[in-house]
């Protein structure tokens, strides 16, 4: 069991036939510290006429699954979201700690008598076949419950109703906005690192500077800068997001954050709000964001840089009065040019610059 956890799994289509305009899409979040887990689900454009869906993560091997019921999926309008707190070390009961769930599934809510209905799934590793040993989990519990159902036991009836909407904590959409307010506003207060920008100038006037703070040895600085890119070459395509290429910056585009997160986590890089909603919302608008690095030699200073794709002045910011603008064209910043909302990374203690 692990005392930190955290990941994403990126919900794509599955089955047909339940898309509402546009195809469905969605994530999952899961963050576990010391045994406390929240989960994060967000989902859209999903049919929601007389539809209900019910969430599940699984744990599912060559032989065996153990499924784990979130509840219903709260929908409004295109919009879909669930939040859930659990016993990270023992998920749902089981006794399974939640790292080994390697799949994330919505669920048509059905009798599931004659088959699993599968609008949206997600993978940790690789794609792996749990319909059928889902399918036979559920009927051995049905079964179970009709056997009890005489003189059903206070246990049995929670049990029975795990998968209540009543056992949820439902969020909505505005909620969670006000929730990544409050998670920049933290973040922010714990940075002690500065960034100096000159306003309404571009991505090539960006100018940082070093403080008291900015710790770590100048060898673990290098090697874990030359790490990162190693594994960033590894799994992302190199591109050239900006008209004005820079020699100190290199750029990669994620098209699956949850890679990025994998990595991050890897050299222990924890950036609470570097997954929040408005920056999935973005990712899912631009199907991609960059990552950079950022190295100035003379000054001795190196950054992780993240890249949040939107439009000046009509998306909002995803960090608040912690990020800046980057315009992919033109120093000068106008209303709904393209380009990046920046946060700067310290490598070797995760901390975000600051802007003030």
């Amino acid at each position: 069991m692990v005392k930190y956890y955290k990941t994403f799994f990126i919900l794509k289509e599955e089955d047909r036939g339940f898309k509402e305009d546009k195809n469905p899409s969605g994530y999952v979040k899961i963050e576990a510290r010391e045994g406390k887990g929240r989960l994060d689900c967000h989902v859209s454009n999903l049919k929601c006429q007389n539809l209900k869906y019910k969430l599940y993560i699984m744990k599912v091997d060559d032989k065996d699954i153990v499924p784990f019921c979130l509840g219903y999926i709260n929908l409004k309008g295109r919009e879909g979201e669930l939040q859930k707190y659990f016993d990270s070390f023992n998920v749902g009961g089981k006794g399974i700690p939640i790292e080994h769930f390697n799949v994330a599934a919505v669920l048509l809510d059905s009798s599931y008598e004659d088959d699993i209905i599968c609008p949206l799934a997600a993978y940790k590793d690789k794609k792996i076949e749990w319909r059928n040993k889902l399918k036979r989990s559920l009927h051995t519990q049905d079964f179970s419950k009709k056997e009890n159902s005489k003189n059903p036991t206070d246990n049995e009836i929670r049990e029975d109703k795990n998968c209540g909407i009543k056992d949820n904590k439902e969020i909505s959409i505005k909620e969670n906005k006000e929730m990544s307010k409050k998670a920049v506003k933290f973040e922010k207060e714990t940075n002690d690192m500065d960034i100096e920008v000159q306003n309404d100038k571009g991505f090539s006037d960006l100018k940082l500077k070093a403080t008291e703070f900015d710790i770590g040895t100048e060898d673990m600085r290098e090697e874990t800068f030359k790490k990162l890119m190693e594994d960033f070459d590894k799994l992302f395509k190199k591109v050239k997001p900006f008209r004005v290429e820079r020699k100190d910056y290199k750029w990669w585009q994620i098209l699956n954050p949850a890679e990025l997160n994998n990595i991050f986590y890897k050299f222990n890089i924890k950036v609470p709000i570097l997954f929040n909603p408005l920056v999935m919302m973005a990712h899912f608008k631009y199907r991609h964001m960059i990552v950079g690095l950022y190295e100035d030699q003379k000054k001795n200073l190196q950054y992780v840089v993240c890249g949040i794709p939107g439009l000046y002045w009509v998306d909002e910011k995803p960090f608040g009065e912690m990020c800046r603008w980057a315009q992919v064209e033109g120093d000068k910043p106008r209303y709904g040019a393209f380009g990046y909302w920046l946060i700067y990374i310290n490598p070797t203690t995760g901390r975000i610059l600051s802007n003030n």
